[in-house]
């Protein structure tokens, strides 16, 4: 399974690149991990203490670091 790309039997007829891009597993997760960033980030400034520095260092180097096997079982659950 590639995740750079959304796969999809119609996709050779009825999506750009762009399109493709979009809805690939990389860009899904990968713009979920830079949310729970930015919400770790704002939780911190609002005082939770609980949210380290370098938890949030940690959220930073490891953004792109996607298990995406792993990822997909979380989804079935859910």
């Amino acid at each position: 399974m590639s995740s750079d790309t959304y796969e999809s039997p119609l996709v050779t007829r009825n999506a750009s690149p762009e399109m493709l891009r979009l809805f690939s597993s990389q860009h899904k997760f990968g713009l979920w991990r830079r949310l729970w960033l930015e919400l770790a980030r704002s939780e911190q400034r609002l005082g939770v203490s609980r949210i380290s520095d370098q938890a949030i260092g940690q959220l930073e180097q490891h953004l792109d670091d996607i298990d995406f096997t792993l990822a997909a079982d979380w989804e079935k659950r859910l």
